[in-house]
């Protein structure tokens, strides 16, 4: 039986569909946790906005899926929030852009994240609007076992 949430707290769920298979890219794993942990914020205010609105959500959920597709690995961060308006989903990279005011966001954010995993770490960052809020996809390069020593 799943514990009930309390008030403000938002449910984690974590997926990874290669079972055995170990994931390894190449980047600092500190500038990767900022990309991570900032993705997970903007989730967190996104639900909390759809929320502040007077939304009712059955469930407040961000959702991780981590795979594997031709030699690339895959996360792909998902929000039931309120999503990104279709007019300013091509701007969400853009430094200094914020939606969040002057007051709580800088608009630095998402534009390091993309400089983080695009130019430090080789991948892809994009995003999209889902029926049901955001979703943030990374694209890393694989890299094999073996060449973790030499890297």
């Amino acid at each position: 039986m799943e514990p009930q949430l309390k008030q403000g707290e938002i449910k984690l769920s974590i997926h990874k569909s290669a079972e055995n298979q170990s994931l390894i890219a190449y980047g600092f794993q500190s500038e990767f946790v900022h990309v991570i942990v900032n993705i997970l914020a903007n989730a967190k205010e996104a639900i909390e906005e759809q929320l502040g609105r007077g939304d009712q959500l059955s469930e407040r959920l961000i959702s991780i899926d981590i795979g594997c597709r031709q030699g690339e690995i895959l996360l792909q961060i998902k929000d039931n929030g309120c999503g990104i308006p279709e007019h300013l989903l091509s701007r969400i990279f853009t430094p200094y852009f914020t939606t969040k005011g002057t007051l709580s966001g800088t608009g630095i954010g998402l534009y390091m994240a993309k400089i983080i995993v695009e130019k430090e770490m080789l991948g892809t960052l994009s995003a999209a609007n889902t029926g049901s809020g955001a979703l943030l996809t990374i694209s890393l390069p694989q890299m094999a076992e073996k060449d973790v020593a030499h890297a």
